[in-house]
């Protein structure tokens, strides 16, 4: 095993361990309480921008429930003209 290898196996270790985040978590201490404000905040941020994205899919959405039921009031008129 070469020496570039060895470092690229140990490069991939530490990011998936996650080492270099440990670290910069214990640079300073933080309570527990104010780790888990941090995280729902996080959290909060996250969905936030789920549902900011989320918008145009349930727009569209809607339009397209607006035209096919306009699409059908059309179908029912052009058949009530054809009765007549």
């Amino acid at each position: 095993m070469s020496i570039e290898s060895a470092l690229k196996k140990y490069r991939a270790k530490y990011i998936k361990i996650g080492i270099s985040k440990e670290l910069f978590m214990r640079k300073e201490f933080k309570k527990k309480s104010v780790r888990r404000r941090d995280e729902i905040a996080r959290a909060v941020y996250r969905e936030s921008i789920k549902s900011d994205q989320n918008w145009f899919i349930k727009d569209a959405t809607a339009s397209i429930f607006v035209d096919i039921w306009s699409f059908f009031a059309f179908l029912k008129d052009l058949n009530d003209l054809e009765a007549m």
